[in-house]
């Protein structure tokens, strides 16, 4: 397991400029959300999975995120360092909603699974979530 800490929305950024979040759901065990560039093109769908008991310091953050923050920029901008847990990247076959939603004729698109953890300062390295990205294979 690698760990990363560069944000997929700084990769999306350099290459589209701004990009925000489309919140579909986000509930006490799961976030679901599209990244969008300025010109409202689906740049990427994103799941996160929320461990059964989040670390109350990371609530205010969470809130921020919930009313469509970008998670990284989001913890990055509140004073946490961030490191991702690389667990698998792959190839995935797109359904059609996820077609229709990236404008694509494309069959499959990349994907990764990882876990987003955070840490502030000198304390333990807390876990945010488990994150599903499946990107616009355009």
């Amino acid at each position: 397991m690698s760990s990363l800490s560069k944000l997929q929305s700084d990769v999306l950024e350099q290459k589209y400029g701004s990009i925000y979040a489309e919140v579909l759901t986000h509930s006490k065990h799961i976030r679901e959300v599209f990244l969008l560039d300025q010109k409202r093109i689906k740049r990427e769908y994103a799941v996160t999975f929320f461990p059964d008991k989040v670390d109350r310091a990371l609530l205010q953050v969470n809130k921020k995120i919930k009313n469509g923050g970008l998670i990284g920029k989001t913890f990055r901008d509140n004073g946490y360092n961030i490191i991702k847990r690389k667990k698998k990247n792959f190839t995935i076959e797109l359904p059609d909603w996820l077609r229709e939603e990236f404008s694509t004729n494309k069959m499959s698109a990349k994907s990764s699974i990882y876990e987003f953890c955070v840490k502030k300062g000198s304390e333990s390295l807390k876990v945010y979530g488990t994150i599903f990205e499946i990107y616009n294979p355009n």
